[in-house]
């Protein structure tokens, strides 16, 4: 989703907003803005990165107040330039500034400003040749139309061979095995953990109880600690799918992702559950659960205190998967199978 600021530059500069980007002409350069939660990714489609010299004399425009872009990586390839910032909302400005200085800067030098085919690598005429989009492995590039319908096969081939390559001894099922392992550990983790909370805070409200001081404050804040784990289960269980082996692409995230939710889940309901059964004798797990559900309707504080449980832990955990899947790399290591044509 396009911010309100990108948004606007494209329709006042007759850009594209779609599919993630906003892509087009820009002053004669084709260009794309890609958003992420924590990073922007400007690509610049020319074949200046063939000249490492005469690419180092144009950049040199920003040798003076570089560190201002908020620059977190670069990539110059043969027929592309890439650059990533961090820079928030307020200073989104400041992506459009560097894209406007490195076109004063590359006409400044008397260069041609050119775009080429990236299926038959000849120049692309704006004004007489009918052009298409393409998202090729996360980058925007821009084709003749013909040559799209000629090279449509093999740029599917060379995508899929440098997925084969990439994924060399690695497994979809090694990685759901690996992801189903971990998820298990956390499932443990978090009941453990509840058990713990559930014994040591028991001890604190006798303690507090003996000294005749208030405990309900404290013992709120401590009841909702497991929560936190939330964000760890994203990390764990993404973990256990690398470990594993697990080939990448976008069914890496859509395993993580699902087992990180049931997981959680999972875990939600049996360190509530097993925590209160540890501590009750005289009654089987099987026994007990059914009096759990039958005390949730006709207690509402005991209710109130279970679904708050279950909405912040799993809160904590969709932050964890923003957090561990916004990151400009996971996103690249999830478009290495992309190939599509985009209008």
């Amino acid at each position: 989703m396009a911010s309100a600021f990108i948004r606007n530059f494209a329709i006042e500069n007759n850009l594209t907003v779609d599919y993630g980007y906003a892509y087009g002409w820009y002053k004669n350069f084709y260009v794309s803005i890609k958003e992420g939660m924590t990073s922007k990714t400007l690509t610049i489609n020319t074949k200046l990165g063939e000249d490492k010299e005469l690419l180092k004399t144009v950049l040199s425009v920003f040798e003076k107040d570089l560190e201002k872009f908020c620059l977190t990586d670069n990539k110059f390839e043969d027929n592309y330039l890439q650059f990533t910032f961090n820079l928030n909302n307020d200073k989104y400005p400041l992506l459009i500034d560097f894209l406007d200085r490195f076109i004063d800067s590359y006409l400044k030098n008397d260069l041609k400003v050119q775009t080429y085919c990236d299926i038959c690598k000849k120049p692309i005429l704006q004004e007489t040749q009918e052009v298409s989009t393409i998202n090729k492995q996360g980058i925007i590039y821009p084709v003749h139309s013909d040559c799209f319908e000629k090279g449509k096969e093999k740029i599917q081939q060379k995508v899929q061979e440098n997925l084969d390559k990439i994924n060399k001894d690695k497994s979809t099922l090694k990685g759901f095995a690996g992801a189903l392992i971990f998820s298990l550990i956390f499932v443990i983790l978090l009941i453990g953990v509840y058990t713990l909370k559930e014994s040591l805070l028991s001890e604190y409200s006798e303690l507090i109880s003996e000294s005749g001081q208030d405990s309900d404050f404290g013992a709120s804040l401590f009841h909702y600690l497991p929560c936190l784990l939330g964000l760890a289960a994203p990390f764990l269980i993404c973990a256990g799918y690398d470990i594993f082996k697990g080939t990448k692409g976008n069914r890496r995230y859509a395993f993580v992702i699902t087992l990180t939710y049931i997981a959680t889940i999972v875990g939600i309901w049996f360190g509530f559950t097993l925590s209160i059964y540890f501590f009750i004798e005289g009654f089987t797990y099987a026994e007990l659960v059914p009096q759990i559900i039958q005390i949730m309707k006709i207690y509402p504080d005991f209710r109130t205190s279970f679904v708050t449980f279950a909405v912040l832990t799993l809160v904590l955990t969709t932050v964890g998967i923003i957090i561990k899947f916004a990151g400009s790399k996971e996103a690249k290591d999830a478009e290495i199978a992309t190939f599509d044509k985009l209008d």
